[in-house]
């Protein structure tokens, strides 16, 4: 089963248990197959299903079913935020153990331009607001624009992260996470 569908199927778990906001955040990114891969075992596990459509099915029917599994991907949050861990440790080795040239330069452009193509968007939404007179049109660009930064920031933000690591307390926490397999 590909990726795209694994995630789709452990979200829509995880909506049918109520707790899509918080796995969300879970899934976001490349390791978010992993983590879906996980829920989704899980769910099979405890609805006794053969797919992710069965399971879902399974868990809307029967209550006492979806608590069980809810209780039981809380209960198992280190392992699923181990994943989201153990991926960045891989690209961390993977980029000391190659000649990353030209990540060392993709990093560049990012740390150097995308302040500057924040400060352009946020320029661009004040003459949107000043100049359009459609609030739907208006509304529209803003939103856009505001999406548009947020990407850029969040590029920006991975780059430092990546490079400088996360700070002490994450660093603590992911040896806890460690700790617990």
């Amino acid at each position: 089963m590909g990726p795209i569908a694994l995630i789709t199927g452990a979200i829509s778990i995880a909506d049918a248990l109520g707790i899509d906001e918080w796995f969300g955040e879970l899934v976001g990114g490349e390791p978010g197959a992993e983590v879906a891969s996980k829920v989704v075992d899980m769910a099979k596990t405890v609805t006794g299903a053969g797919s992710i459509e069965g399971a879902i099915a399974e868990l809307k029917e029967n209550q006492l079913m979806a608590a069980e599994l809810k209780k039981s991907i809380i209960d198992n949050e280190h392992e699923l935020k181990l994943a989201v861990y153990e991926d960045m440790k891989s690209a961390r080795d993977m980029y000391q153990n190659t000649d990353h040239a030209m990540a060392d330069k993709i990093a560049d452009e990012i740390i150097t331009k995308n302040p500057k193509l924040i400060l352009l968007l946020i320029l661009t939404n004040i003459c949107v607001v000043l100049w359009v007179t459609n609030p739907a049109i208006a509304i529209a660009a803003g939103n856009v624009i505001g999406a548009s930064i947020t990407y850029l920031w969040q590029e920006r933000q991975s780059v430092v992260g990546f490079f400088f690591g996360s700070s002490h307390g994450s660093k603590q926490k992911a040896i806890q996470l460690q700790n617990k397999t």
